[in-house]
């Protein structure tokens, strides 16, 4: 049963035209291509629509097209370009100081939870680590600074920013004191 499955299944492939008996040539494939030395895909490009015409009647691969018309030529793609372009590069303020689930905004509001973090995690409590840190907090202070700014006269939006800016100070004044002693 499960034998004249898999020759029903082979049949019906091959029926439709996928593939081709061993030891014969398949009608889509160049004889020749095997011989060819590799190409990169912008030469090959290159080639087929340099030397492919309407009027030829044969494909990319040299080989005479099944309807005997156009050549029709398949898409390439480099890969490498678009790998390139996916990744965008962070450009915005707002880039610079990223939320996600673990790390959130409520958490960058309160700086005092990397000290409480770094209690319980000994690889926070590098000197590297503690630099890198003072840096960031140093940043957004910064941009708390900005945020002042544009606030204007909005007392809600100023005492919101303000509170913020004012727990930043102790954080940063207690990491400094930390970075003049050496760490454990």
């Amino acid at each position: 049963m499960l034998a004249a499955l898999l020759l029903v299944g082979v049949g019906l492939v091959r029926w439709k035209g996928g593939l081709s008996p061993a030891g014969s040539p398949s009608p889509d494939v160049d004889p020749s291509a095997a011989a060819r030395p590799t190409e990169s895909a912008r030469a090959v490009e290159h080639r087929a629509s340099s030397s492919a015409s309407p009027a030829a009647g044969s494909s990319a691969a040299g080989v005479p097209s099944g309807a005997g018309g156009a050549a029709t030529i398949p898409p390439v793609f480099d890969l490498a370009a678009l790998a390139r372009h996916a990744a965008p590069e962070p450009s915005l303020e707002g880039d610079r100081f990223p939320t996600n689930e673990k790390f959130t905004a409520e958490d960058l509001a309160h700086p005092e939870r990397y000290f409480d973090a770094a209690e319980r995690l000994p690889e926070l409590r590098r000197d590297e680590e503690r630099h890198d840190v003072l840096e960031f907090f140093l940043a957004y202070r910064a941009q708390l600074e900005r945020d002042l700014a544009v606030a204007g006269r909005d007392v809600d939006k100023r005492a919101a920013v303000l509170a913020v800016i004012e727990r930043y100070d102790v954080a940063i004044a207690r990491l400094r004191s930390s970075l003049a002693t050496p760490s454990p």
